[in-house]
């Protein structure tokens, strides 16, 4: 998220990486980056973490979900990443486990934060993968990663391919021609 959120300041982030991974802070930084999650960069004990935090309450790709759901799908795919990277697939960024264990620690029961290390990169533009070696790089992954032991089966979730709110977007298609009255375009559209 390009914007912070306005209620998980750095201090509570923090304080959290303090207590739930029992390290010591230094410094913290809001970092800009990415999607679907908030993210930190942080100084501890002497090394650099990436922190992420999700909004269980108004985040989330299945609409509809309770915050405790969007918890439970958030740590089954944390922790089938922590499987594939402990399986050896050391292409896999995986978060590290709070001192307890935990693969994610929950604040405010809105927030789950997660830390992985800090790896120095940069994401390839959408078609970067333009010559055949850097293709080929990326199935050789993909194999590895689809013959990897099934330990990550016991944590990854199917996917039932459900729509999110069917029955509303149905009920929609059910009166099409009459005027639209709702949205930004809902008055000019014909």
């Amino acid at each position: 998220m390009f914007t912070r959120p306005a209620d998980l300041a750095n201090d509570v982030v923090s304080a959290v990486v303090e207590d739930a991974w029992q390290l010591s802070v230094r410094r913290i930084d809001y970092a800009p980056v990415g999607f679907g999650s908030y993210h930190w960069h942080v100084r501890a004990d002497g090394d650099r973490w990436f922190v992420t935090a999700d909004d269980l309450i108004a985040g989330g790709s299945h609409l509809g979900a309770s915050p405790d759901e969007r918890a439970r799908r958030l740590a089954a795919a944390l922790s089938s990443a922590r499987v594939l990277r402990n399986d050896g697939l050391t292409f896999v960024v995986a978060p590290i486990p709070t001192a307890e264990g935990e693969i994610h620690q929950l604040v405010e029961e809105r927030w789950a934060v997660a830390l992985y290390p800090l790896i120095e990169g940069y994401s390839p533009q959408s078609g970067s993968h333009t010559t055949s070696a850097a293709r080929r790089a990326v199935v050789e992954l993909l194999m590895a990663l689809h013959e990897t032991s099934g330990a990550a089966r016991n944590y990854a979730l199917q996917d039932d391919f459900a729509i999110p709110c069917r029955d509303d977007l149905l009920a929609s298609f059910s009166n099409l021609s009459a005027a639209w009255t709702e949205g930004p375009y809902g008055e000019p559209s014909p």
